[in-house]
């Protein structure tokens, strides 16, 4: 039943594919969003109508899980085209993939760049898909290689801090290094911690990135008031700008949760443990849990996420 039900939503949800003919032009890229009513697709306003990267990743294991447990090949081919024509793209000129794309070109729309959102899924997958095709497509590994290895140029930025030793920035719309980092990019513990499994020449120092990222987010939930993380923070750990806010996002206690598997370090467990006693405290509502507005004055907002009862939980 729930297989049946799976194909019925799959089979809407190719229309973000395109048309046969929009995918002549955009290389099988999926669109943000459909029209079910007048069965077409279209990109967002807010992201200057291009293709976001992210979403060029998060395809990837959906539509290859559903192609294995529904026997359907074509869900598979999807996603196989767009991987496939991504990889053999010529690396970017800054190190880092650009945030937005134009689909007939794939120029980007901006040198804006990160390894949280709107980039996160598309590096994640990278790895992910290797691991879940069975770790045979040695081109796959060699662009996972390529990719991580030109994001320690580009957006890895090392500082002699020993409570923020590394941090993933983000580049601005003209390629300007910003020294910020997105409560979103702290799944990269986890990233490169698992990536020491596939990448063994680079094992080391990768693992050096995987527990110093792990670290400074860390350190942004025990800088504020209530003992937990804001939206973005500076190389102090610190709310950046206005991002002082939460909403009951999942990264960090993710990469807590790999590094504590990869490494058995007790301490992953305590961080986690840490997390749960302050979101009992300030985050517990009458009807759930809800976000927070300020993470130094514990304001709550009116919101519980979708995702922290499938993500933050899980």
């Amino acid at each position: 039943m729930f297989l049946e039900k799976a194909e019925k939503v799959a089979n809407v949800l190719e229309y973000a594919f395109g048309t046969a003919e929009q995918q002549k032009e955009n290389h099988g890229l999926p669109y943000a969003k459909l029209n079910l009513e007048g069965g077409y697709a279209i990109n967002n306003g807010w992201a200057m109508y291009c293709f976001v990267l992210a979403e060029f990743g998060t395809i990837a294991l959906e539509w290859s899980t559903l192609a294995v447990e529904t026997g359907e090949k074509r869900y598979l081919d999807y996603i196989m085209k767009v991987n496939n024509y991504l990889r053999d793209l010529p690396p970017p000129e800054t190190g880092a993939w650009s945030n937005f794309y134009h689909a007939n070109t794939m120029t980007p729309c901006t040198k804006a760049a990160s390894f949280g959102g709107p980039g996160d899924s598309f590096y994640e997958y990278i790895l992910k898909f290797y691991l879940l095709t069975g770790k045979q497509d040695e081109k796959q590994l060699k662009w996972l290689n390529d990719v991580t290895e030109m994001l320690k140029g580009s957006l890895v930025h090392r500082q002699e801090n020993p409570n923020m030793p590394v941090m993933m920035t983000e580049l601005g719309s003209s390629g300007t290094p910003l020294r910020k980092m997105g409560h979103l990019a702290c799944f990269s513990g986890g990233f490169w911690m698992l990536g020491t499994r596939v990448l063994p020449e680079h094992a080391a120092d990768n693992a050096e990135i995987a527990e110093g990222v792990t670290k400074s987010c860390h350190e942004s939930y025990k800088l504020s008031s209530t003992g937990i993380g804001p939206e973005a923070f500076g190389t102090d750990g610190r709310p950046y700008g206005n991002d002082r806010y939460y909403i009951l996002r999942p990264e960090t206690v993710e990469s807590y949760f790999y590094m504590y598997r990869l490494t058995r370090d007790e301490k992953y467990r305590e961080w986690a443990w840490d997390v749960v006693e302050a979101l009992e405290k300030h985050c517990r509502a009458e009807f759930g849990y809800a976000g927070l507005k300020d993470v130094n004055t514990g304001e709550k907002n009116d919101a519980q996420e979708s995702f922290f009862l499938a993500e933050t939980l899980k």
